[in-house]
């Protein structure tokens, strides 16, 4: 069972246009985080917006962001998800919160949903959110491997697997 600390997601979040004239103004995001929190850490780590610091000084008002980093731990190995350079982070915020509330409603549900997010064609944070919210929807058995099996008799397991069909269970392997 994943922690909520284990469910957070941590992005160095930069801003573009800084980043186009040769500066790198930005810092490390630790999602959820609440909206508030999240506007307050656009507008004065990352100094977007009208109301930047910057803006007020020079009138020259910032907009665009881009995630240049990112923490491959956590919620975004546990879902195999990597957020692009242009993620939109309301999103990845979102995602980052409904899986923090969910593994607490419903332990285990990250591995159903990574189950079910590997069956779609595209991954977004708004729809692995979508899947964490569904998660008790997700039919999910959990497989206990037979003992005995090893890298050396693998292929007699699969083999003999197949001969028995997908109903019955097989009890030993035949050497």
């Amino acid at each position: 069972m994943e922690t909520e600390d284990d469910l957070g997601i941590r992005v160095w979040v930069g801003n573009l246009g800084k980043y186009v004239e040769g500066e790198l103004k930005g810092g490390w995001a630790s999602l959820p985080m609440p909206q508030q929190e999240l506007n307050r850490f656009l507008r004065d780590t990352v100094g977007l917006g009208p109301e930047a610091a910057e803006a007020r000084a020079t009138g020259r008002v910032y907009e665009e962001y881009a995630i240049h980093d990112y923490e491959y731990d956590g919620l975004l190995e546990a879902l195999d998800y990597r957020p692009d350079e242009y993620e939109n982070l309301d999103d990845l915020n979102l995602l980052a919160r409904a899986a923090q509330v969910f593994e607490r409603e419903s332990p285990g549900m990250i591995e159903r949903v990574r189950m079910a997010a590997d069956t779609l064609v595209q991954s977004t944070p708004l729809s692995l959110a979508n899947l964490i919210a569904q998660c008790d929807d997700i039919d999910w058995c959990e497989y206990d491997p037979p003992a005995g099996i090893d890298p050396a008799n693998i292929d007699d397991l699969c083999v003999c697997s197949i001969e028995s069909g997908p109903c019955e269970r097989v009890e030993s392997l035949q050497m």
